[in-house]
């Protein structure tokens, strides 16, 4: 891939193919390398949409936005730059900065499991379970990945259920998640008397 990166110095491709797989092997601060090594070929919406997700996960929570609204001012319509943006707002505890970005990208894209579950959880922590209810459930409806993020929309259902006081419903979703990660922390706290799930 590299001596793809050489012989073509004028594409990104190559570039932005090596920080996705450093991206995908967790290791981030290569994955960015590469990833500003393809934006100095060539801006474009999905090179910074890759730059968000590196930055993201090393919780560099403005370098993200900043990745995601460039990403949005190249292409208005790139659904998944809106739901980084919206996802990084949760991620950083900014909830009401990540619900506008989230009901865009949902209204891009009406079949993205990743931002209704975002936005669910954007809205129990604003205090509107009703509303983040319906995403969450959404959610899960649709096909989710990977299954840690699965796992924490069903810890966010409990807590939602919870705090509508539908204990019954909240057990049934409580077993179902612990069915599918068993061991995921949030889930096992949520199963503790009292639990908050955090």
């Amino acid at each position: 891939m590299e001596k793809a990166a050489r012989l073509k110095p004028d594409d990104a491709a190559p570039l932005l193919e090596i920080g996705n797989s450093w991206t995908a092997l967790g290791e981030f601060d290569m994955s960015e390398l590469w990833i500003r090594r393809a934006l100095l070929r060539t801006k474009a919406a999905p090179i910074y949409d890759s730059l968000c997700a590196a930055t993201a996960n090393r919780a560099c929570w403005d370098e993200a936005a900043g990745a995601c609204a460039s990403a949005i001012a190249l292409d208005p319509l790139d659904a998944q730059a809106w739901t980084n943006l919206g996802a990084t707002g949760v991620e950083a505890n900014d909830p009401r900065q990540s619900v506008f970005p989230l009901e865009r990208a949902i209204e891009l894209d009406p079949t993205n499991p990743v931002a209704y579950g975002y936005l669910g959880a954007a809205l129990l922590a604003l205090g509107d379970p009703a509303r983040a209810r319906v995403h969450l459930e959404t959610a899960l409806a649709l096909d989710l990945s990977p299954p840690e993020f699965e796992a924490q929309v069903y810890a966010q259902l409990v807590k939602d259920l919870r705090m509508l006081g539908e204990d019954d419903a909240a057990a049934l979703v409580l077993s179902t998640g612990l069915e599918l990660a068993p061991g995921f922390p949030p889930l096992v706290e949520l199963e503790a008397p009292g639990g908050t799930g955090k």
